[in-house]
């Protein structure tokens, strides 16, 4: 009885929490000014991605508060972790939608922009990110510094990763939500719920997904770049030092070849992909 009772609270907190969250902040989005065309010129609210945000540092901290401390016990490092990643990532991405400038694209283009005298809230995002991964590696994961660094680089790679991604309604966010429950549920076996925080990434990321793929309201870099630091940090949970190491590898490859080519010119050109990419949301 007491453990059904113990759930109530954080239930009831939670289902809230994904009811109100979007009928609070999505009027207040729009309030702001925060508008942009998307790829058909229609004005659009971007930073949508401050409702999954919201809900789930909310899901989050009610674990902490009122789960964590009876079912979790040595799991707690992976929700402060997770807590760290999101809110400075989704900061950093809400950063970049608030001030960032599309002048400057892709990492040569922000390191032109920084040798010619600007620094642009792109390279603040980049730089951020490396640094915030390393530090939730190394100071909350207690991991050695090399694998720390290796660890940061990835979580800071796939965040941006999916930021290239997010350029046509349903191609960062029908990814991630496929691969988030995936990557709990492949590795729940060997490292138990140590990747459990990813499903309130999720479930934040479920409550707009239809508003995304139909292209009425954009993730915005604070979306992007919350969902992929958060996929990465749970890569980095479920997998070992080698695993890491040849993800950040194949992510270095995908961010050299998007200098050269765009990803959206690419999908494009090959049909499979092509046919791949309609099935994701409105074209």
């Amino acid at each position: 009885m007491n453990n059904i009772q113990g759930w109530i609270l954080p239930i009831l907190f939670g289902g809230a929490l994904l009811f109100a969250v979007p009928y609070l902040v999505s009027p207040l989005i729009k309030r702001s000014g925060l508008m942009r065309a998307n790829f058909k010129g229609d004005i659009i609210p971007t930073a949508f991605g401050l409702i999954p945000l919201i809900i789930c540092v909310g899901l989050i901290l009610l674990d902490i508060l009122f789960v964590g401390p009876r079912l979790y016990g040595t799991y707690f490092h992976s929700l402060n972790a997770f807590l760290f990643i999101v809110i400075i990532f989704g900061w950093l991405g809400f950063v970049d939608d608030l001030y960032g400038s599309h002048d400057a694209r892709g990492l040569k283009g922000h390191l032109k922009a920084f040798f010619n005298g600007q620094v642009t809230s792109g390279l603040i995002k980049a730089i951020g990110g490396l640094i915030a991964g390393f530090l939730s590696a190394y100071f909350i994961l207690n991991e050695p510094i090399v694998h720390s660094l290796i660890s940061g680089l990835l979580i800071a790679l796939t965040a941006n990763f999916i930021n290239l991604l997010d350029l046509r309604p349903g191609r960062a966010m029908v990814p991630f939500c496929i691969l988030a429950p995936l990557v709990f549920l492949v590795t729940m076996k060997s490292y138990g719920y140590e990747t459990h925080a990813i499903l309130y990434v999720w479930l934040g990321a479920l409550r707009i997904l239809l508003m995304d793929v139909r292209g009425k309201a954009m993730l915005g870099d604070t979306g992007s770049n919350l969902l992929g630091a958060a996929l990465g940090l749970a890569i980095v949970l479920s997998s070992g030092i080698y695993v890491q190491l040849g993800l950040v590898i194949v992510l270095l490859l995908v961010h050299i070849l998007t200098e050269k080519y765009s990803i959206s010119s690419m999908i494009e050109r090959y049909s499979v992909l092509h046919a791949i990419d309609r099935m994701l949301g409105v074209r």
